[in-house]
C-alpha cells in the first residue's frame, strides 16, 4: 500500500495552453488526480497557439525546479496542491492585428 494525495491541474485563463504531467496532456480543466506521495512530478506549459505565451506556474505548497517561471518543471508531491500554468496573450500578435 502506498500513500497518496490529490494533485489538481488547471490553466489560465481558460483555453489558453496545456500541461503535461509525467508525459501526458492534461486534456480538460480543472482536472484531479491521485498522486503516491513522494513522486517527482514532471511537468510541462505549453500555449494554445502563438497568440498565448507561458508567464508563470502558481503552486501553493510545493517548490518547483528550477522556477515557477520555466515551461518544464518537476517538484516532490508531498501533499494536496493545485498546479495552476498562467498564460498571457502574446505582444506581438497582439502587435501585428
Amino acid at each position: 500500500m502506498f500513500l497518496s494525495d490529490q494533485l489538481t491541474f488547471n490553466v489560465m485563463p481558460v483555453g489558453s495552453g496545456t500541461i503535461t504531467a509525467e508525459g501526458l496532456v492534461i486534456p480538460v480543466y480543472p482536472t484531479t488526480d491521485d498522486f503516491a506521495i513522494d513522486l517527482n512530478i514532471d511537468a510541462e506549459a505549453t500555449p494554445a497557439d502563438a497568440s498565448w505565451q507561458f508567464v508563470e506556474w502558481q503552486l501553493n505548497n510545493h517548490v518547483l525546479n528550477p522556477d515557477e517561471f520555466s515551461t518544464i518543471v518537476d517538484f516532490d508531491f508531498l501533499v494536496e496542491d493545485t498546479l495552476i500554468a498562467i498564460f498571457r496573450g502574446s505582444p506581438y500578435f497582439l502587435s501585428s492585428h
